[in-house]
Formats: C-alpha cells, structure tokens, sequence
C-alpha cells in the first residue's frame, strides 16, 4: 500500500527449502518509515571485556588438537545461530560439545571381562568374517559411549550440576534425531533449544581457559 512518501509491505518469508516456498500464517505490516529506538553500545566497556579475554590469549599459543577442537566447535556453535530450524540448533549444539570430548576407557575390570570375550571368540568355531566383525565390535566397546565422555568433559570444567543438565539434554538430542520431535510440543522444543546453547557457550568458553591454563604450564 502506497502512501505519499512511505509505503507498508505485506512481510513474506521467500526462503526456499529443499523446494518449498514458506510462508507465514499472517501478514504484518511494514512500514518503510518506522524507526526503532537503540540504546548507544558502550563502546568503552565492550573495549575492556575484549581486551581482558584477548589478553589471555595473547601469550599462548593454540596448537594440535586442542585448536583444531576450538575452532571447529566454535565454527558449529556459531552456524547454529544462523539455523532458521530450532531442532538443527540443539543438534549443532550439542554437536559441539560432542567435538570437544575426548574418548575414555571403560574401567579396567570392564576391559578385563571385553578381553575375556576376544579370546573366548577367536578360540570359537564361528566363520572367520565373523569373528572379525565381531572382535572390532568388541574393540570398539571398550571406550565409554559419546554421551558419557561429554558428560565427563563437563563435570571436569563446569561442575555436577551441568553434567547432570547435559545428560537431560542429551537425551531430547536423541529423542530429536531418532523420533524427529519432542513429545512436549514448541514451547519444550524453545526451551531446550536456549538451555542446550548456553551450556554449550560456557563449555567452550571454561574448554578455552583450561586449554589455557594447561598450555603455560607445558
């Protein structure tokens, strides 16, 4: 609609995905002349909250695989913003997360008894295929399982606390990717969606002080 010097536009989504052309359910008008009012960015103190983090940084240096974990879970962490779909968002964030655990063994007696079940299994008369298939199976059986190892990598920097909210997380990650939703409907989906990136943030943030940390003192 034309007016004498502004215009309001009816807002459409035109994003196209995978083929399909979204819209939303009602238009709402736009109106070229509007303005919103913006408090002034406190330049001086977003100055020193920089210069405190950089100078942190500024005597280490990141190498291995401690930078290539930073840089890839801080590359995940930030596309998850820019991700129109909040289930790709908790996925992205708890992806992350998952990039910056590290694989563990199972205790030893655990071991102990996944040893017993090679030996029992190659002294079998089962075909060698296999006992090949299987052997790697068991191999593979012997480190904790990825939801462990990150609930691990938690506790260690963040507390109990976030380890145990991680594991409830966790479980609504899973129950996204194998169910495609959760049962408690949007409202469930939001709020796990903002918990699952701030527990994110602050992993990577208490990951980069401990690298930190750990790196001046080799």
């Amino acid at each position: 609609t034309y007016h004498e010097d502004y215009y309001d536009r009816p807002l459409i989504h035109f994003s196209d995905k995978y083929g399909v052309i979204l819209f939303q359910e009602a238009s709402a008008s736009w109106n070229s002349k509007a303005t919103e009012d913006r408090l002034p960015v406190d330049t001086k103190k977003l100055s020193e909250l920089f210069d405190k983090s950089y100078k942190k940084l500024g005597p280490i240096w990141f190498a291995g695989d401690r930078f290539k974990k930073i840089d890839t879970a801080t590359a995940i962490l930030t596309t998850s913003l820019f991700d129109e779909s909040l289930i790709n968002r908790v996925i992205l964030s708890m992806t992350s997360i998952e990039v910056l655990s590290e694989k563990t063994l199972r205790p030893s007696n655990e071991i102990e008894a996944l040893d017993h079940l090679i030996d029992q299994l190659k002294n079998s008369d089962f075909d060698d295929s296999i006992k090949v298939s299987l052997q790697k199976s068991l191999d593979a059986a012997k480190y904790q399982s990825i939801g462990k190892n990150c609930k691990l990598l938690i506790k260690n920097l963040l507390g109990k606390k976030d380890a145990e909210n991680f594991h409830r997380l966790y479980g609504a990650r899973s129950q996204l990717v194998h169910a495609g939703g959760l049962k408690d409907g949007k409202e469930e989906m939001y709020k796990v969606y903002t918990e699952s990136y701030e527990l994110a943030r602050k992993t990577l943030e208490a990951y980069i002080e401990d690298a930190a940390i750990k790196t001046i003192h080799e």
